[in-house]
């Protein structure tokens, strides 16, 4: 069965193998680095929300004390406090 088969035929065959397989590794390689840069966008944006969450409870707390001395005093205020 081989001697029918020309050497060309066998190198061509080859090569179109080895090329099939580069193409396969190179597409496997860009579906990893896509799957990665959409967790690494997911991952900034809970950094960036948890950033927004850490400053709000901060002033949260800061606006707890205030506004129960605020309360509790005898004055009346007739705007917000700074």
């Amino acid at each position: 069965m081989l001697d029918r088969l020309s050497v060309n035929v066998l190198l061509k065959s080859v090569i179109a193998t080895l090329a099939a397989a580069v193409v396969v590794m190179l597409s496997l390689g860009a579906w990893q680095s896509w799957s990665r840069l959409s967790n690494l966008s997911r991952i900034s944006a809970v950094a960036e929300t948890s950033g927004h969450l850490f400053t709000a409870l901060h002033n949260l707390r800061v606006d707890r004390s205030t506004t129960f001395r605020s309360l509790s005093g005898e004055e009346t205020f007739t705007s917000p406090p700074a």
